[in-house]
């Protein structure tokens, strides 16, 4: 079976949207060769019930177990605000307003090396967004 049959496979099942965006996020991190992915999926404004799903490529594999939950604030939830893509360089990400240091999660987080990120469709107005990073 073929990747692409595997993944159809996978959407034409009965799985919970934790489980596609965990497939969703390892198979982007994995086709444009990222080191990590998040993805996150934001109901409404409450980011309390937000769905997040974490990629690492063994480079990072020393983070495999850290599993912090983005609270919306800082630099993962400025693509969405935006609602635009945006990329940043690490210089740019590390001088960017928006970064906190990764807040309670510092020391924890895995280092960031920059970020591609953009909300999964921009002219989707509605409640819920959602959110890749790479």
């Amino acid at each position: 079976m073929t990747r692409d049959a595997a993944v159809s496979d996978v959407f034409r099942s009965e799985r919970s949207i934790a489980e596609l965006l965990e497939l969703i996020t390892e198979e982007a991190r994995e086709l444009v060769g990222a080191a990590q992915a998040t993805t996150s999926v934001v109901f409404g404004e409450d980011w309390a019930k937000a769905v997040h799903a974490v990629s690492l490529s063994d480079k990072y594999a020393a983070w495999r177990t850290y599993d912090e939950r983005p609270d919306g604030s800082g630099i993962y939830r400025l693509a969405c605000q935006l609602n635009r893509s945006m990329r940043l360089t690490q210089a740019e990400l590390e001088a960017h307003p928006a970064r906190r240091g990764f807040g309670a999660a510092a020391g924890r987080h895995p280092p960031m090396r920059g970020l591609a990120g953009s909300p999964f469709d921009r002219t989707w107005r509605s409640k819920h967004r959602g959110h890749p990073a790479l």
